[in-house]
């Protein structure tokens, strides 16, 4: 198994915090690797890549993606952390990489987070 997609399996969708993860490219908006049934548009990708250029509009005005309103809660340089009333969305920016995961009502967002951000962290140890 390719390096990426077990970490995907191993460090977030088995926690069963996460409900869905995805890793893409800063550079070229291009998928790296999808969780199973996680399906993101070319579209999806180039506008999650782009809320880390405006972090004050992503914050004051929240953030519309498929079709729901979410609320920041964090938005800095580094990090995304998106909620609404039954889910949320984490983005976690590293030096090439931006991993993105997905909690539901049943999960624990903090868990989800803190997943998101350790990927994040062994990417930045690695230069990625």
């Amino acid at each position: 198994m390719n390096e990426i997609p077990e970490l995907i399996q191993k460090r977030l969708i088995d926690t069963n915090h996460v409900e869905h993860a995805a890793i893409f490219r800063r550079q070229d908006s291009s998928l790296r690797v999808a969780s199973l049934g996680f399906n993101l548009s070319s579209d999806d990708i180039t506008y999650l890549v782009s809320l880390f250029e405006d972090l004050p509009r992503c914050r004051e005005d929240g953030v519309i993606f498929g079709g729901v309103t979410y609320r920041a809660i964090r938005a800095d340089k580094f990090s995304i952390y998106l909620v609404n009333k039954r889910d949320g969305l984490v983005l976690v920016k590293t030096k090439t990489l931006i991993i993105f995961t997905t909690w539901n009502n049943t999960q624990y967002a903090s868990v989800c987070i803190e997943s998101a951000e350790n990927l994040g962290s062994y990417f930045k140890e690695k230069g990625k």
